[in-house]
């Protein structure tokens, strides 16, 4: 049996953000995502739920600051 999967713009209008944010939450580890073709990539349905049922910080609200250069995953900036 095959998995359901979710193309990433489906998946950011679940979520209220843009593809792009998608793609770091799954470059980051908080999705899963197949490969369904050369250049087409689905994200599992599974992992979808699994992030809904977690904390997903509104895009809204301030990060804070800690000092560190790291690369914040839930940050929706860039996206146009």
């Amino acid at each position: 049996m095959t998995t359901p999967v979710l193309r990433r713009s489906a998946v950011a209008e679940m979520f209220g953000v843009c593809e792009r944010t998608v793609t770091r939450w799954a470059a980051a580890g908080f999705l899963d995502e197949v490969r369904v073709g050369p250049r087409s990539v689905r994200v599992t349905s599974e992992s979808v739920d699994a992030l809904a049922r977690s904390r997903v910080p509104e895009r809204d609200q301030p990060q804070e600051d800690t000092g560190s250069a790291n690369h914040d995953p839930y940050r929706a900036t860039g996206c146009g």
